[in-house]
C-alpha cells in the first residue's frame, strides 16, 4: 500500500501531536480570512498557526503574507501582557521536495525568527513512499519538537518501542542485559547509551573483583 504524504494527511498529523501536546484548535471565527486549509492553535505558551501549500515555490513567494495574518490574529486577540502574545509560530507545510537550487531560500525562511518563528516542513523532511505511517508521526513529531509540550514523549508513546522486540532467541546474554538497561532508562526519561556505558563498566569492575576473590 501507498504511504499517504498528502498535505491533508500531513495536517491530520500535525493536528493529533498539537492536541496531544495540549494545544487547543483556535475557533474559525477568528480568522475566517485564511485559506480554507489554514488552521490556527494555541497552548498556554503559544500560538502555532499552519499553513500548508502545493510546493516550496508556493511558500517562498506566500509565507511573509500568511505571517501577516498570524500576527493579525495573536494581535486582535491576545492581550500584549500576554507571554503569547509573544511567542508566535507558523508552521509552512508542502509535501512536495525542494527544488534544486532552493536550498538557500529554505534556510533563509527557516532562521528568519522577526516577529514569528518559521517551521517549514517539506517532502524531503518525510520518509519515502516505502516508509510507514509510524514513520511519518515520529518524523513530523521531530520537525515540530519546539512547539511540542516535553510530555508528549511519555503520553504518545503507548508501549516502549523496546518492547514491541518479542523475538529474543539470537540475542546473546549481553544483548538481553543492554536491551533491559535500555529500556529501564527509557522509562525513566534517561540516556539509553550512556545508561548501557555504566552497566557495562560495572559488569565489567564486578567480574573483575570476583577473578581476584
Amino acid at each position: 500500500m501507498t504511504l499517504d504524504r498528502s498535505n491533508e494527511y500531513l495536517v491530520s498529523q500535525m493536528a493529533y501531536l498539537l492536541s496531544s501536546s495540549g494545544a487547543k484548535l483556535i475557533s474559525r471565527s477568528q480568522y475566517e480570512s485564511w485559506p480554507e486549509t489554514a488552521s490556527a492553535y494555541e497552548d498556554k505558551y503559544s500560538i502555532i498557526a499552519i499553513w500548508t501549500y502545493e510546493s516550496f515555490s508556493k511558500i517562498s513567494d506566500q509565507w511573509i503574507a500568511a505571517q501577516d495574518e498570524v500576527i493579525k490574529l495573536m494581535s486582535s486577540n491576545i492581550s500584549s501582557s500576554d507571554p503569547k502574545a509573544w511567542d508566535g509560530y507558523l508552521l509552512l507545510v508542502t509535501n512536495e521536495g525542494i527544488p534544486s537550487g532552493m536550498a538557500d531560500r529554505l534556510n533563509e525562511i527557516r532562521t528568519d525568527t522577526r516577529r514569528i518563528r518559521k517551521l517549514v516542513i517539506t517532502g524531503d523532511d518525510l520518509p519515502g513512499t516505502a516508509g510507514s505511517e509510524l514513520e511519518i508521526t515520529q518524523g513530523i513529531r521531530r520537525l515540530l519538537a519546539p512547539v511540542l509540550n516535553v510530555s508528549i514523549e511519555r503520553s504518545l508513546m503507548q508501549s516502549d518501542p523496546l518492547t514491541a522486540i518479542t523475538d529474543r532467541s539470537e540475542f546473546s546474554h549481553q544483548m538481553e542485559s543492554d536491551l533491559m538497561v535500555a529500556l529501564g532508562a527509557y522509562r525513566r526519561g534517561l540516556p539509553m547509551v550512556e545508561a548501557i556505558h555504566l552497566h557495562e563498566g560495572l559488569d565489567a569492575k564486578n567480574e573483575g573483583d570476583s577473578s581476584e576473590a
